[in-house]
Parts: structure tokens; sequence; C-alpha cells
């Protein structure tokens, strides 16, 4: 069916005819050439058809393992079926199969043998050429060969084995017997520590190793443990005051192998490290008198794990002293610092002074051992006693003190008396007001003979508003000087019934 006629020569009664199309039919005719240019009829028409183009497998993949490969080829649209065989590199017989699907898989392979493949393609009418590959199968990676349960409490256990020369980690899963969630580690050294378990129960677990990206061993048998029951929380806690000490007790844990304990002040941020204790009971020294302490005690029950700690609050006894070493310094005309040593447990201090042969007690309160009496009478011995408050327990009285003011300070002052005070109501009957001092400053109250009724000092943050109570004075006429910032300020009122 086409019109163009390829000619070729032969000088023999044969002829091979190349570069034909694959599953063609063609028509032929020969004639003879007996020279000079003589030539016989042609033959009578001939036809033949070319056989199916068998291809070759192209686009092999593969999947190798240790000990299989599978392989897996476009499909040849003429193949009816393809002939598979393969060795290990250097041997000279082939195994041999047929397959008619575009794949194959081939099992107990030697690991980390390196074998040849070759695939032929089988069509209807003939075979397509082979098709070669090199592959290498994954070495082996063993099996861990020993694995042991060396350690089991009551919420760890430790599992130790023999590491595997090849294998850079291992697979290790563990879960509770009768559940389906595996909880999976990747340790790359023995043993496995598993924590966090829970008491009484028991486990089942198996490792493998991993020697390369996706190349793991077999999986050991599955091997079980039990975990040991809870350690009992410290029960009938108690804790009995002693002088600076606290003596605890409670009661024995079955299976505590010892007790730890740990303690501190109410209210305080840090605990003690803990004191380990392999008794019932332990008396807790060296503490402040008439202080809160926390306690914690927790049971050791070695491989059955510890406890939870219990909690007990108690406040320590003691002897509250009396304050020592009192001194009285800074003594002034109108005042005096007393100092003392402080006391251990004390909450504050009690103050009272009065002047010599007089019957009346003053009283003052000191957080601190030290506080600032005033004011007082210049030129005036007075008698002084402490004691200690610890914590609304009191000490007795420290042994009487004395000491004595000085006489009236001559005091330079720039008198500037045209600034007034502004005092109101005037002439009173109970109480005078004072407007406006100019702060800092020092107030004296005398009578028109001189004689000091009132002296008081005022700082920055002081009222500069001050009523004062005279209702106590006697009639008559009073004289109120006021000293700020080298300067003074008078002015006079009048007491009436």
């Amino acid at each position: 069916n086409t019109a163009t006629w390829i000619i070729t020569f032969s000088l023999f009664n044969s002829a091979i005819l190349s570069n034909l199309n694959s599953s063609t039919t063609y028509e032929l005719v020969v004639r003879s050439d007996c020279g000079n240019e003589v030539f016989s009829n042609f033959s009578p028409l001939v036809q033949f058809r070319t056989l199916v183009l068998c291809q070759e497998v192209t686009a092999l993949e593969k999947q190798i393992t240790q000990t299989s490969a599978y392989f897996r080829w476009s499909a040849v649209s003429q193949a009816i079926a393809y002939k598979v065989r393969w060795r290990p590199l250097g041997e000279f017989d082939w195994q041999n199969t047929q397959v008619t699907e575009p794949r194959i898989s081939l099992e107990n392979l030697l690991p980390g043998q390196t074998y040849e493949i070759e695939i032929q393609t089988v069509c209807s009418d003939n075979t397509s050429a082979w098709y070669h590959q090199d592959f290498t199968l994954l070495p082996l990676c063993p099996v861990v060969p020993f694995t042991e349960v060396v350690n089991v409490g009551s919420t760890e256990a430790t599992i130790s084995f023999t590491q595997v020369s090849q294998a850079r980690s291992y697979y290790f899963v563990y879960r509770k017997v009768n559940t389906s969630q595996w909880n999976v580690l990747l340790p790359t050294t023995s043993p496995v520590l598993l924590s966090n378990l829970e008491p009484n129960t028991t486990y089942e677990w198996l490792i493998r190793a991993e020697c390369a990206a996706d190349l793991y061993s077999s999986f050991t048998e599955v091997q079980q443990f039990t975990t040991l029951p809870a350690c009992n929380d410290v029960r009938q806690l108690q804790a009995e005051p002693l002088v600076g000490a606290l003596s605890i007790s409670w009661q024995p844990v079955l299976g505590a192998e010892k007790y730890g304990l740990t303690y501190r002040k109410v209210g305080a941020f840090n605990w003690s490290l803990p004191i380990i204790v392999e008794s019932t009971n332990y008396v807790l020294e060296g503490l402040e008198p008439f202080t809160s302490y926390e306690i914690q005690i927790f049971a050791d029950c070695g491989l059955h794990g510890k406890s939870s700690s219990q909690n007990i609050q108690a406040t320590t006894s003691g002897k509250c002293a009396a304050p020592q070493g009192i001194a009285a310094t800074q003594i002034t005309d109108t005042s005096a610092t007393l100092q003392w040593n402080p006391v251990l447990g004390a909450t504050r201090y009690e103050v009272f002074y009065r002047k010599v042969n007089t019957a009346t007690w003053q009283r003052s309160l000191s957080l601190t051992s030290t506080i600032k009496l005033f004011p007082l009478s210049p030129s005036t011995t007075y008698e002084i006693m402490l004691r200690t408050d610890c914590n609304q327990r009191f000490s007795n009285f420290s042994p009487v003190r004395w000491f004595s003011t000085l006489a009236p300070q001559a005091r330079q002052y720039a008198r500037d008396e045209s600034i007034p005070i502004i005092i109101y109501p005037n002439p009173t009957s109970r109480y005078l007001h004072i407007a406006e001092l100019p702060l800092p400053c020092t107030l004296l109250l005398t009578d028109l003979q001189g004689k000091l009724i009132l002296y008081k000092e005022f700082s920055y943050s002081d009222d500069p508003s001050v009523p004062l109570d005279v209702s106590n004075f006697t009639e008559g006429w009073y004289l109120i000087k006021v000293f700020s910032q080298d300067k003074v300020h008078t002015a006079k009122f009048r007491k009436q019934e």
C-alpha cells in the first residue's frame, strides 16, 4: 500500500533486508540481471510480515533489605512474560524464573552480598535483550543477644542489655500488660531507666537494635516485670516543743529503710537540706526560741521508692531572757538614747523610766534594741528598767539603771521677733492651736519666769498644725518659742479657767 519501491542487489540467491519496520507487511519481487542491461521479467509478487519488536525492560525500581530484594519495572506493551535470572556477583550459575507481571521478589538472599540480576522481555514472536543491574543487600543487624531486669522499684525499673557492635541506637518499647499503647524510648547505651511507673503493676517490654537508617534487627522476645507496692506516707506525725528545739516523732512505715526530714521557718522560702533519720523520732536542735517551723518527713523504702512528704507546724519554746548590756548614750538636757544587747526570740521590748524618787513609771515600746527617750527634764536623774516580750511571753525585769540629763543648754539662734506664730483661741481654757509650724523645728513652752513646761521636736513628716492640751495648766500667761533654721518665733497666750 505504498508507491515507492526500495531496490537492493545481491550476487547470490539470497538477500538480507535490514532497517525494516517491525510488525509491518512488505511485498517483494525479484529479477535476474544477465549483464549488458539484459534483465529477466520480475518474479511473481511475494508478501512477508516482520515480527513484533520486543522492547527491553527499563526504569527498574528496587527495595533492598538484609535478606530480600524487590524489583519493579515499567510494563512492556507487547510482553507476554518476563524471564528473570540472578546470581551472586562473580559466580557462574544463574537462578532462573519467569513472571507474567512486571515485578519480582527475591527471598533468602545473603545479607551484605552483592548480586547481579538480568530481565528479558518475552513477546509472542521473539524476546528482547537482557537488562542487567547489580544490587547489594543490607548488612545483617544482629538481635540484641542478652537482656536483664536488674532493678525494679515501685515507680522505676532498670533494664540492662548486651550492646550490638553494629548498632548506633536501640528501639525500646514497653507498656502495661493488657493495654494497647506502647511507650517508646530510643536509648543509645545500656541500661534503660524506666520512670513514672505505677506501683504494683506488671509491664511487658522488648528491644531491637538500629544499625542504620531503616535497618533494624528483629525484636527480642516479649519479657515482663512487676513493680513493687508503693511506699506508704508517714502517719501520726507529732512535734513536741523544747527550748530552742523540737522533738519529732511518727509511726513506723512498713518497708521503710530510712526517713528524710527537712524544715524551715514559717514564711521562709528555702527548706533545709534533708536530714537522714533511721529511726522514727528525731530532736531538731539549734532552733530559735518561740519560733514557728514547718517540718516535712518522707519515708524511703529503697526499691519500693519514696513516699510523698508529710507536713507539720510547731513552735519552739524557751526562756525569755531580760535585756542585758543596757547603756544610756547621746544624753542631752531633754533626751537620751538607750541601747542593749538583742535577746533571741524577742518580738519587742518594754522600757520603763521615771524620775528618781517619783512613783509613776512611764512606758515606751521598741521593736529594736535601741530607743530614744524624750522629752526629759534637764538636770534630772532617771531610773530605767527593761523587759523582753517574746511573743506575749515576758522576761523578768532587768536590774534598775540610772542616768542623768544635762543642764539646760544655751542655744544660739538669730532673733527675728517680727515673724509671728498664729495661735488660737487666745485666751483659752482647754486647747491651744498652733497653725503652720515651720518644719523642722523645736517647740519650747515656758511660763513667764522661764520654767520649761513643754519641749517637743518636729520633723518634716509631722503635722504642721498642732493642738496643745493646756487644760491642766495654771491660770496665767505663757510663752511659746519655736526654733527653726536659725530663727526664733514667739507667741504669748493666756490660760484661763
